[in-house]
């Protein structure tokens, strides 16, 4: 009896094989059982300290939760953090340009409530004329019903034209279903 249980402890020990370590001082183990699927898992140096998985290289992180087949060597791993921390640096260096960028686009002096106020007027005004441009009676060459759709891009109107015969029209028992023109078919024969 005692001989099953030494020898399952011995097995235990053996199937357990130290696979890999990084600078962090992260061991990584897997534990192999027959007729099992493998076990990965990290053991760190020193057990006292909570350690999280920010520090744990990403490629280990894969292998880890078996992402990864391969065991990741020094290199590539020193490779990785290298792109990262080029990375890191036109980060820093893009959200300074855009941070500049901002600055130098509100650094104007502000609009005085007069200005604004003229401002709005001049819009309003821009709007009355649009609207007046887009009335439901608008018909084009052919007799068909044309209505405007009226945008407003930074004070300028901009009036867009839709043929509505196209388009479904009415609600409940008064709809009328829009024309639909299929597409030829693009199968090659």
């Amino acid at each position: 009896m005692w001989r099953t249980r030494l020898s399952k402890v011995w097995d235990w020990l053996k199937s357990r094989k130290l696979v890999g370590e990084d600078d962090h001082h992260l061991y990584y183990s897997e534990f192999i059982e027959k007729n099992k699927p493998d076990r990965r898992y990290v053991e760190y140096k020193d057990k006292n300290i909570l350690h999280s998985s920010d520090r744990m290289p990403i490629e280990w992180w894969a292998w880890l939760h078996n992402r990864r087949d391969t065991i990741p060597a020094d290199s590539e791993i020193k490779e990785a953090e290298l792109k990262r921390q080029s990375l890191a640096m036109r980060v820093a260096a893009l959200e300074a340009e855009d941070e500049k960028q901002r600055l130098r686009q509100f650094s104007g002096a502000p609009k005085s409530p007069l200005r604004s106020e003229a401002e709005a007027r001049r819009r309003k005004k821009a709007m009355m004329r649009l609207a007046k441009a887009a009335s439901p009676s608008d018909t084009d060459e052919s007799g068909i019903e044309i209505s405007a759709q009226v945008s407003i891009r930074a004070g300028l109107g901009e009036t867009k034209m839709r043929n509505t015969e196209e388009e479904p029209q009415g609600a409940g028992e008064d709809f009328q279903p829009g024309s639909w023109k299929p597409m030829p078919s693009r199968r090659r024969a």
